[in-house]
């Protein structure tokens, strides 16, 4: 028996990494800097956790944001120049990583089985045979691992896919398959388990069904946070997506989180440009640099016009921009999601539109992810599943997980 697959490979634009590399670098400081800030914010000002941060912390990063507004102010001619720049590159290098998908070069794995004898081979891009040989008998699991690939100078991902991998004596495991799609991965695994009498297992999984790496408690320990609400009539359940402070509060982070740093780029590059002018005059001398003419009125309006960034036209392209990309992560992170349950059918709506439904005798299995990327899988005992990847954070998956639980328990379709 010979089961032959490929790995693909996308493909690298190595000339124009190196064109972008002080963009990236920049960018990568800048993130740093962003998500640095957005915790401390999102501490102090929601979870009221004001000692999470030390004085330590903030007077980093206090002297970071001082340091880089007085770059700000000495280049202040070319802060429009640089802003519009870093979009342009970005919006490149995610237009060449996706196309970089879209690739015939990959990697060949080759599994022969001879008898009790099984050879594993990977021919790599370089014509390269990397060949490994082991029993039968030492394989004792077949692995399902999620992965997120990512690609380009910026480190855009490219896609979520599923591998799946031969685990030798509970140690080495060896790569069989790659999959974007989450049903045919797990009956490719399915049936490789099968074949070689072993168990199935997808990595970093809790839950309840036997594909599940361990086993979750049925039963919740604390009360629900209230993120989803769960409405019963006499023949169907329904589990929505609720609006309150709490989801309000995990759709503003995640958009933030997501595209704030582009808005954060836009609106500081101008108030560091002031804040910087201040530092100069008030340290500048001290350093040995010649201190500016500064205009600033002692009072509210005079302070907020002071730091008001400048309003030029590269300027307003670049807000637009930013702007655009924070719409367009909101849009996607407020859409309503709703789970209908009823004694035929289990279906999954997003906005109205009906993305997966599953028969509800069916489901046998129902795991969560915790990595690399949150995820919740309903599996039928035939292999068809629902997979939900789209939920702002693992504490939404996991109150899904068991308002799920409970109603096909009360179902009893469920294995415990």
């Amino acid at each position: 028996m010979i089961i032959r697959s490929k790995i693909f490979q996308p493909r690298t634009v190595h000339f124009f990494s190196l064109i972008i590399w002080p963009f990236v670098k920049m960018k990568a400081l800048v993130d740093e800097v962003y998500e640095g800030l957005l915790s401390m914010i999102w501490a102090e000002l929601f979870k009221q956790e004001e000692k999470q941060f030390s004085e330590l912390s903030h007077f980093i990063a206090f002297l970071v944001l001082s340091v880089f507004s007085m770059l700000f102010y000495h280049f202040e001619d070319l802060e429009d120049i640089v802003v519009l720049s870093f979009f342009a590159l970005w919006l490149i290098d995610v237009y060449f990583t996706k196309r970089g998908l879209k690739t015939n070069q990959y990697e060949r794995i080759i599994l022969e089985i001879n008898d009790s004898v099984v050879t594993w081979k990977n021919i790599t891009l370089s014509k390269r045979v990397i060949k490994e040989q082991f029993k039968q008998a030492e394989i004792t699991q077949i692995s399902l691992s999620p992965l997120t690939l990512m690609g380009g100078a910026f480190r855009t991902v490219q896609a979520h896919v599923w591998r799946v991998f031969i685990i030798i004596n509970d140690v080495d495991g060896y790569l069989i398959y790659e999959e974007k799609n989450a049903t045919r991965a797990i009956k490719k695994g399915h049936d490789l388990a099968q074949h070689f009498n072993v168990p199935l297992e997808i990595a970093h999984s809790e839950g309840q069904g036997k594909y599940a790496a361990e086993k979750m408690s049925t039963f919740r320990k604390t009360g629900y946070s209230n993120l989803w609400q769960t409405t019963q009539t006499a023949t169907t359940v329904k589990i929505d997506k609720t609006f309150s402070i709490a989801t309000v509060k995990k759709l503003l982070k995640s958009v933030l989180a997501e595209a704030g740093v582009f808005l954060f780029i836009v609106i500081m590059a101008g108030v560091m440009v002031r804040f910087g002018l201040l530092l100069t005059f008030l340290i500048g001398p001290t350093i040995g640099i010649e201190s500016p003419t500064l205009v600033l009125h002692i009072s509210f309006t005079g302070v907020l016009s002071f730091f008001a960034p400048k309003i030029e036209w590269i300027s307003l392209v670049a807000l637009s921009f930013a702007i655009m990309m924070l719409i367009q992560s909101g849009w996607k992170h407020s859409q309503a999601h709703r789970i209908t349950i009823d004694k035929k059918w289990l279906r999954y709506r997003i906005k109205g539109l009906a993305i997966a439904q599953l028969s509800t005798k069916n489901i046998k299995q129902l795991i969560l992810l915790r990595e690399p990327k949150p995820a919740l899988l309903l599996i039928e005992h035939h292999g068809r599943l629902l997979e939900i990847d789209d939920l702002e954070d693992e504490e939404e998956y996991e109150e899904l997980y068991y308002r799920l639980l409970e109603q096909l328990f009360k179902s009893r379709i469920t294995n415990e």
